[in-house]
């Protein structure tokens, strides 16, 4: 279980990440790959995170926006793959709604 949830953290860190450049947005991702968080850089009041867990939570994809998040064992490489196909929505709406 402790393998697949180090996995399943990776792939959803290096994708954020990934789509975070894609978007021209500078994020940092923190925390073992089991209980990965990310934050916007200069969010100081964590608006952006806050506003990218609610698009991202509107898609069907839970981040909190102040807390670690938690990998299950039971996460695929296909649910992370369709929750990165619905988190770069989100990043696309922060991108518009902070950097336009």
């Amino acid at each position: 279980a402790i393998t697949q949830m180090e996995r399943a953290g990776g792939l959803l860190c290096d994708g954020l990440r990934s789509q975070a450049v894609a978007h021209g947005l500078a994020v940092t991702v923190s925390g073992p790959p089991q209980m990965p968080y990310m934050t916007f850089a200069g969010d100081v009041g964590l608006e952006r995170m806050t506003a990218f867990a609610s698009e991202a939570a509107q898609r069907g994809v839970y981040l909190h926006p102040r807390h670690n998040w938690f990998m299950s064992a039971a996460l695929r490489d296909e649910d992370i793959a369709d929750a990165l196909e619905r988190t770069d929505e989100a990043f696309a709406i922060v991108r518009r709604r902070w950097l336009s």
